[in-house]
């Protein structure tokens, strides 16, 4: 696993774990700080992004290396992941220089690998740089299999910039799917989740914790959990399932699950529910 973003030097404790399980990994700019206010009813969270600004293409060329590097590496990957679209505010022109200069070094491969997109709230985001983001996505179907993963919230704030009328799960996740024209558009409500794949919908119920420990990061570990079952070879119910479960386990313990603990977990929640 190689990882390239905000690590910060010296490290921020949160990442010493990450930092010790990566094969690899590139610090491009100090952490942004991140306050959230927990409440019964929502959170509120207390964002100072700005230093996500130095997040550049000529940034991530000085620390990682020239379009061949970069290639090289991708050559290897089975997930390739770009996280928080929002906050990185130069993220469209990164994703235009690697379509360009890099995609085209790449090896040609039977299977290709996933390249999995979290846009991290995107109402910071005008329409038309939603817009302008959603194409360049789709610019990375062919030479991979491109996913766009979606919080509620998120699916609809992309549905609104297609100018898909609101509906429910499975009709708002189709007409984004087809818009998109990509591998995979999947979303994660709270109680739920879902995606299309070729054109079919698939859906799973999720875990649903009426007292959670805490909520913020539980969409991302429902995002590692689905990377790691499409990575597997998992079909989309039980990637899915794995991605409910890494969510459901995080939001009961305040803490990402092991391999074991979510096979554990996911084990007595198909046996009699006691988790």
């Amino acid at each position: 696993m190689t990882h390239i973003g905000a690590l910060g030097d010296p490290i921020h404790p949160i990442y010493h774990d990450l930092v010790e399980k990566a094969d690899k990994f590139y610090s491009l700019c100090n952490p942004g700080r991140n306050i959230c206010f927990e409440f019964n009813d929502g959170k509120l969270m207390v964002l100072e992004p700005d230093v996500f600004k130095n997040i550049t293409w000529e940034r991530i060329q000085e620390v990682v290396g020239p379009p061949e590097t970069i290639a090289a590496m991708l050559d290897e990957c089975d997930v390739f992941s770009l996280l928080d679209w929002s906050l990185v505010f130069n993220q469209n022109r990164n994703m235009q220089h690697l379509i360009d200069e890099v995609f085209p070094l790449m090896k040609e491969r039977d299977i290709k690998p996933y390249a999995f997109f979290d846009l991290s709230d995107p109402e910071k985001r005008t329409k038309e740089d939603i817009l302008a983001g959603m194409k360049l996505i789709g610019q990375f179907e062919g030479t991979f299999r491109a996913v766009l993963g979606l919080n509620e919230k998120e699916l609809y704030q992309i549905a609104a910039a297609f100018d898909i009328p609101a509906g429910d799960l499975e009709s708002t996740t189709k007409a984004v799917y087809d818009k998109m024209g990509i591998y995979c558009v999947m979303a994660h409500p709270v109680k739920e989740a879902g995606c299309c794949i070729d054109g079919t919908f698939y859906h799973v119920d999720g875990p649903y914790c009426a007292e959670p420990l805490t909520t913020t990061g539980a969409g991302d570990n429902f995002n590692s959990g689905f990377c790691l079952g499409l990575a597997l070879g998992l079909g989309p119910v039980s990637a899915l399932t794995l991605g409910v479960c890494a969510s459901g386990f995080f939001v009961r313990n305040a803490k990402s699950a092991t391999y074991e603990e979510i096979m554990d977990f996911a084990k007595k929640w198909a046996e009699d529910g006691s988790i």
